[in-house]
């Protein structure tokens, strides 16, 4: 699920465990003699040991290759390792075999629409990682992307002392329709629970930051389902949501090297009020899946609830902790065992243990701030639908009348609708770099710089605020910092020409000119037709 802060919203991602799509489990079906074979390679496939799986299941296909129950697992096996259309095929030769089955026509109608979801996917791979997505639009994605797997395959793989060997297979969907279709996943897990990932069937499942309104955290979000997955392999699957939500939440920026940071000051002030009122979401309410609860604010608590717990377990059992739990979990014991085994505390000691944890915390209350917001593309302009995120219509109309200052070029004027408008909406982002803007218009950049340090406080996931900022230093010859601001709007909207148009700019000015030609090259990927990014391009390889 998403990062969240939500995650990142968290970010949310949720997990399913559903792995079993079929209980193809008529006995008079299975040879007695496979039986053993059968539970053994079942099992396997449960935590997604998918290598020893398909060798015990193709060798026993060796000596019986007509056997249904036999050719049912190896369907499913082809279809974890991605291969759906052998899957197809497999599954194909049960149906010319056996009576019409349910159950299987309903697996083979899913295999189908992902063979056909994924038939314009290109697929790309780097050491540990297979990723596959339609380059026609997400080709921006994949070097990006497969850096921030390896950095995450390294950096996870250290904490949990788990390296898989096998490539994991990751898919990134363009759009809303063809994600809800793969993932089985809704359009309301989305946009309520902030559900733009999951990670299920052995592999990683996310829709593309285009298909959002102003992108998301995404490569955060590749973390945190790569921790999903390294968690099932670690625990035999057998890990709780709390605790699998809790783990991929903590450590979604690890592959940047920060640990934790989960806290937003909109989840913050979530977090501050529910242990003040009482009213945490109990790990119970929480199963099967936290996309389920009823609200997004309900996500947000969920996500930032469990995130503190781990940070709770790790502080209190050390270094090594969450890797011992996972090997405890793996022998099937509830949770409530493991934590309590792991930690040498009885589990009520550890819940009243976390809630201390959270009061010494001292968590802040910030009213009027807006929290992640998960809205997909739709047919009404960017702006308008951004518009409709501020709750004050007095608020709103300042705004457009700001705005149609601002057209007219009374930028003074505009800067006063918008500090108006900023007294019925405070901490408001989008205002806050309406009102950066105009500044930056009239050459006050150090009061643009201001406001969008505000909204950068305020939401610290807005994708407009790194982008300015990113513009702001670039004019004043600050390159780094350029960079670092046009880096945090690449990690939430890869889609802007400029930001890679600039951020190439600013590593010429540096000096690294590999770094600069990379992101001119990323930038005509997104606007072919740009002249001047052509010319730069020449310039620099006139000038080496």
């Amino acid at each position: 699920m998403k990062s969240w802060n939500i995650p990142r919203v968290p970010i949310l991602i949720l997990l399913s465990f559903a792995l079993c799509l079929i209980n193809f489990s008529s006995n008079s079906l299975q040879a007695e003699d496979w039986s053993k074979v059968i539970e053994t390679a079942e099992e396997n496939l449960r935590s997604w040991n998918v290598t020893p799986a398909y060798k015990q299941i193709s060798q026993a296909l060796e000596k019986d290759p007509q056997n249904p129950q036999l050719l049912v697992l190896l369907a499913r096996i082809y279809f974890l390792q991605g291969n759906y259309a052998k899957s197809l095929e497999t599954l194909e030769r049960i149906n010319q075999k056996t009576p019409s089955d349910q159950q299987i026509q309903g697996f083979q109608s899913f295999v189908k629409t992902l063979e056909e979801l994924t038939r314009s996917f290109t697929q790309y791979e780097s050491a540990h990682f297979i990723l596959r997505l339609d380059p026609k639009i997400d080709r921006i994605l994949v070097d990006y992307a497969l850096d921030t797997l390896e950095k995450a395959y390294e950096k996870i793989g250290r904490e949990f002392q788990y390296f898989p060997e096998e490539k994991i297979l990751v898919e990134i969907y363009a759009d809303a329709d063809s994600f809800n279709a793969a993932s089985s996943l809704s359009k309301r897990d989305i946009e309520v629970s902030g559900a733009i990932a999951i990670t299920k069937f052995n592999k990683i499942v996310m829709a593309s930051p285009w298909t959002l309104l102003r992108g998301y955290r995404w490569m955060d979000t590749l973390t945190h389902e790569y921790v999903h997955y390294v968690i099932v392999r670690t625990s035999n699957n057998n890990t709780p949501i709390w605790l699998h939500e809790g783990t991929a939440k903590y450590h979604e920026k690890l592959w940047k090297d920060v640990k934790g940071d989960y806290l937003t000051p909109f989840s913050e002030d979530l977090l501050a009020r529910a242990l003040e009122t009482n009213a945490l979401i109990s790990f119970q309410q929480m199963e099967p899946s936290l996309v389920k609860l009823s609200s997004q604010e309900e996500v947000q608590l969920a996500f930032v609830e469990v995130a503190s717990a781990v940070e709770y377990i790790t502080t209190t059992g050390g270094l090594g902790i969450l890797p011992k739990i996972m090997n405890i979990l793996k022998k099937g014991v509830p949770a409530s065992v493991a934590v309590s085994e792991a930690l040498g505390k009885s589990y009520g000691d550890f819940e009243k243990g976390w809630k201390e944890f959270l009061k010494g915390k001292n968590l802040k209350k910030t009213p009027g701030l807006e929290g992640e917001n998960f809205k997909l593309k739709g047919p009404n302009p960017e702006e308008e639908a951004l518009f409709e995120e501020i709750r004050s219509f007095q608020a709103r109309e300042q705004v457009k009348r700001g705005d149609d200052f601002r057209r007219i070029g009374r930028r003074q004027a505009a800067v006063l609708e918008y500090q108006r408008a900023l007294r019925n909406a405070p901490n408001s982002p989008f205002i806050l770099n309406k009102l950066a803007l105009a500044y930056m218009e009239l050459g006050d950049l150090d009061k643009a710089k201001e406001q969008l340090e505000k909204a950068r406080a305020s939401n610290p996931n807005y994708v407009t605020t790194y982008t300015n900022l990113g513009d702001i230093y670039l004019a004043q010859g600050d390159y780094t910092r350029a960079i670092q601001n046009y880096g945090e709007s690449n990690q939430i909207n890869p889609f802007n020409p400029a930001i890679h148009k600039n951020m190439g700019i600013a590593y010429f000015k540096l000096g690294n000119l590999e770094q600069a030609v990379k992101e001119w090259k990323n930038a005509l990927i997104l606007d072919p037709g740009d002249v001047s990014i052509v010319q730069l391009l020449e310039q620099t390889r006139v000038s080496q």
